[in-house]
Order: structure tokens, then C-alpha cells, then sequence
């Protein structure tokens, strides 16, 4: 019993708090669980405690990808999928889950190299939906702001390229990189 476990019980508890995602464990080189919420994409990245430079390489290989706008790691501790004798059954992993610490790393893609949001927050399960939403507020303002700018990047050299058609654009030009410049 490893990752894939706990990473369905946690998509499912999400799923419990509402919410709602798809959880994609075993898929190979894809999220492990995958939400839009208010319009950004969201991934979680689930993997065992002492695993953190792996999960923040996952994390940046997503967000490189333009797979998601936030990319969240989830580090369990190794105690929750372990047994005595034989691994704990799911409703037993389940429990230990609830009641266990996670360790919470956030990424944003709005900058290069990714914006770290969280870096370690320890929470409870219970906790973690109103993170997810707390951080989702967090990217949306860089969210519009990207699309603010491209569309201003785009109507400027839109008007370049008209301006460019009309005799004596140099002038008229020149005039404008004043106004701008001041």
C-alpha cells in the first residue's frame, strides 16, 4: 500500500468537503489529482515524507507545462501506510490520514522560477480545503493581471502596425514614446 492509496483517500475526503476534483493516480506522467476551481487549474502532487526534492521538481515540471496555474505537494508521513505485520487496510490509512499532519508545499507559475506560496505549512486534512481556496485567491489576481497585460501587448502592437500605414508615422511615433516615457 503506498502513494496511490493515500492519494485516492485524499481526493475522495477533498471530494467529501467539496471539493471536487479527478483523481488520476497510476496514470504515469500526469497529476495525481486535477481540479479547476474559479477557472484555475489546480494540481496536487501527493508523495511519502523525505521525498521533498522529488515533489518540488514534480511541481515545477508541472507548472513549466502550463498544466496548472497552482501546483500543490502533499507530503505524508510514512506511519500512515505502514503495518506491523500486514499494511493497514484502507478504512485504517483512511483514520491515520485524518488524524496526521501534512506537510503542504504551494507553487505559482507567475514567475521563473515559480513563485513558492507555501513552503512546509504543516496542517491537518480538515484544513486543507480552505488552503486550496485561500491559495486559488492568491493566483487569481496573477491570473488577470497576465491576461491584462497580454491583451494591452497585443492592442499595442496592433496599433504599431496601424500606425505604421499612415504618412509621417515616425513622427507620430516618436510623439508617442514622449508621452509614454514621461
Amino acid at each position: 500500500m503506498h502513494e496511490d492509496v493515500v492519494t485516492t483517500l485524499l481526493s475522495e475526503m477533498l471530494n467529501d468537503y467539496g471539493v471536487y476534483n479527478c483523481a488520476l493516480p497510476l496514470m504515469g506522467r500526469i497529476p495525481d489529482i486535477y481540479m479547476i476551481v474559479g477557472g484555475v487549474r489546480v494540481i496536487l502532487e501527493v508523495k511519502e515524507l523525505g521525498e521533498e526534492a522529488a515533489l518540488r521538481e514534480q511541481l515545477t515540471k508541472r507548472l513549466k507545462a502550463n498544466m496548472c496555474e497552482l501546483a500543490v505537494g502533499i507530503l505524508y508521513p510514512s506511519w500512515i501506510t505502514e503495518g506491523h505485520i500486514a499494511p493497514p487496510k484502507i478504512a485504517e490509512v483512511r483514520r491515520r490520514l485524518m488524524d496526521a499532519d501534512i506537510v503542504v508545499i504551494a507553487l505559482t507559475s507567475s514567475g521563473n522560477p515559480p513563485e513558492i506560496l507555501i513552503d512546509g505549512e504543516r496542517i491537518g486534512i480538515a484544513q486543507l480545503p480552505s488552503l486550496l481556496l485561500r491559495l486559488i485567491r492568491e493566483v487569481v489576481p496573477n491570473k488577470e493581471v497576465d491576461t491584462a497585460v497580454k491583451i494591452i501587448r497585443e492592442s499595442v502592437e496592433f496599433f504599431v502596425g496601424e500606425v505604421g500605414k499612415v504618412p509621417g508615422a515616425d513622427e507620430i511615433a516618436k510623439r508617442i514614446r514622449e508621452v509614454l516615457e514621461t
